[in-house]
């Protein structure tokens, strides 16, 4: 009996529950209910359709985006080598001249002689070869210098003054951002002229001498004030100096070669690599026999091989501890000496100078390696296999060492081991308002590596004059992007997909004199080669159809043209129905732009088939 009361009370709960439902639904107003509803099944290769977020020129990056391209991550300067290869491709250089000038204050300069680590990051050289971005500072340069723009003279906002000792690289660029910020700045150097080892070291063939003080005297017109012929230790007291100044830059960087404690290192005959780059790139003549013999694997070895076959010897070979392949000098560099005639030994380092009142050769012994396993330089040698260099003179250029007698007599220190004592965050030295930069910190560094550092010392001076802290975040952003691996150029069927190189003059009429060796580009030239810029990271598609390569279904079309320097996408088609949404269009995607649209389901199950036109794939989604 109980059983049969429950078995009522639920019933008429249900019934009491189920009117409740039907009268709230009989008040409520009417809709349709799909029944059963039934997901969708997606397929695990589902990626979603295909869209561009824009098109060059017709859509630009939103305003103030931080993006760090690999060219100008890689850049010690952060020289935005985009901007540069859009301006040209625009037939606008002079314009581009400025824009590099910013950060790289000498473009002509280092469109000759930079390392240009820029190039290899370029994502260029994933698909080919890397945009030759030196060689475009180089026609900017000379465009801007055809018809030179008058610029402004730098405002004058702040009180203090500014000194730099040293007008190299790394000195120019430290007067120029303090300058350019509003300072008065004057800069020193010993020699007669400014320029500092880009004058002394760098030999003319590599560098014209007027070129590089077109640049200098463009900074000179700008305000910076230059005082050469004075040595600062000898002719002006450093203390004397940080008392008539604010402040003091320290930027000599490193004008003494080191030499090795061997035996015969005293005989008439032997040279080292900085006396000898000086007296021929002032002379175009140095004392030295017909037979010489250069120690040393750096470029400046490299420098110090090629100039002594110019100012006279008929056989130059080179002796370093390093094999072939693990030589420090640039491998351009050592392929030019080659190509000159330059003798190369490498894995021998050298033991005793061979002679008895005069050189007569270099005695070598063969190393086996250069560092040990903790990857210190270490050299270990075979005692058994020795042999004799002939030569009459040898030039050692095993490296360089800063001249510390400007500290000589001031409170500025120097350590046991020679070198200057800085805070490694602020870069001051032991005298408060006495900084340094440039290779008298770094080391041996690059011309570009140091103007990095000017401009960050610079920034540093401004801080500390401005009563804030000199350490602060550092100027320069550096990027992470890893190089990419270079193709076989034997698969690239394509011309227009080559890096233009420069025109050289053969190896034996160019060893005979100091006139460069390189010709520059073209108007025609230097625009094909700009416009193979991919503009990475600037998520406006440049029409590159590297997506159209990648598709393995062959379902994108791309078609550019240009015209009035202007990159125009005339054609960019998408077949939906072929495409098996693999995603290898948007990894090839160099400027980020090609992306998948992931909740846009029902284009390819509503509209398919379909092929999406250049205005479709513009279409605003949600992602």
């Amino acid at each position: 009996m109980a059983v049969k009361k429950v078995s009522f009370l639920k019933g008429a709960t249900g019934l009491i529950k189920g009117l409740f439902i039907t009268g709230k639904y009989m008040v409520s107003k009417p809709f349709t209910v799909l029944y059963p509803f039934e997901k969708r099944e997606i397929s695990e290769r589902w990626r979603g359709p295909l869209y561009l977020k824009g098109m060059m020129y017709e859509y630009e990056p939103e305003e103030g985006k931080e993006t760090i391209a690999p060219c100008k991550g890689a850049c010690p300067a952060n020289v935005d080598p985009r901007l540069q290869n859009r301006l040209v491709v625009e037939g606008k250089p002079e314009d581009a001249y400025l824009v590099v000038r910013d950060r790289n204050i000498l473009p002509g300069v280092l469109g000759r002689i930079c390392n240009h680590p820029c190039e290899t990051k370029c994502r260029r050289g994933g698909y080919d070869q890397p945009i030759a971005i030196r060689n475009l500072h180089r026609y900017i340069q000379e465009k801007f210098f055809e018809n030179p723009v008058k610029l402004e003279k730098f405002e004058e906002r702040y009180k203090e003054k500014i000194a730099v000792v040293g007008s190299g690289p790394a000195g120019l660029a430290a007067a120029y951002s303090l300058a350019k910020k509003g300072y008065r700045v004057k800069v020193f150097d010993r020699h007669p002229y400014p320029g500092g080892m880009l004058m002394i070291g760098v030999p003319k063939y590599r560098l014209p001498r007027e070129e590089i003080l077109k640049e200098i005297e463009l900074l000179e017109k700008q305000g910076i004030e230059f005082q050469t012929n004075i040595e600062i230790g000898k002719d002006i007291n450093l203390n004397d100096l940080a008392k008539e100044y604010d402040a003091v830059i320290i930027a000599v960087g490193l004008q003494k070669s080191r030499s090795l404690n061997i035996p015969g290192i005293g005989l008439p005959g032997v040279n080292f690599a900085i006396p000898f780059l000086k007296q021929a790139n002032i002379e175009e003549k140095a004392d030295i026999g017909k037979e010489v013999v250069v120690v040393g694997g750096g470029n400046v070895a490299v420098d110090v091989a090629r100039t002594a076959l110019r100012v006279g010897a008929k056989v130059v070979k080179m002796v370093c501890l390093e094999k072939r392949e693990e030589m420090p000098a640039f491998s351009w560099e050592i392929e030019e000496a080659i190509e000159e005639g330059v003798r190369l030994y490498p894995g021998w380092g050298p033991k005793r100078v061979v002679g008895e009142n005069k050189v007569e050769g270099l005695e070598v012994i063969q190393c086996l390696s250069v560092f040990d396993d903790e990857g210190r330089f270490n050299p270990t040698f075979d005692e058994n296999n020795v042999k004799v260099i002939k030569g009459d003179t040898v030039i050692f250029a095993i490296g360089q060492y800063g001249d510390m007698s400007f500290a000589d007599g001031s409170d500025v220190e120097i350590d046991d081991r020679g070198r200057l004592v800085i805070d490694p965050e602020t870069w001051q030295t032991t005298v408060k308002n006495i900084f340094a930069c440039g290779e008298i910190i770094t080391g041996p560094s690059t011309a570009i590596s140091s103007m990095g550092t000017g401009h960050e010392v610079a920034e540093k001076v401004h801080r500390y004059l401005r009563g804030q802290d000199p350490r602060g975040e550092s100027i320069i952003y550096k990027g992470n992007d890893p190089s990419p691996v270079n193709p076989p150029i034997s698969i690239i069927h394509e011309a227009e997909r080559l890096r233009l190189e420069l025109r050289k003059r053969k190896p034996m009429e160019r060893v005979k004199d100091f006139a460069g060796i390189e010709f520059g580009y073209s108007e025609e030239e230097a625009k094909r080669e700009a416009g193979r810029c991919l503009q990475c990271d600037t998520q406006a598609c440049v029409g590159c159809a590297f997506c159209a390569r990648a598709c393995p279904d062959f379902c994108i079309s791309v078609e550019r043209e240009e015209s009035n320097g202007e990159r125009k996408i005339t054609r960019w088609d998408y077949d939906i129905e072929k495409c098996s949404f693999c995603g290898l269009c948007v990894d090839a995607c160099p400027t980020k732009t090609l992306k998948m649209s992931y909740d846009e389901i029902e284009l390819a199950e509503e509209v398919r088939p379909k092929t999406y036109s250049k205005s479709e794939m513009l279409r605003k989604v949600r992602y």
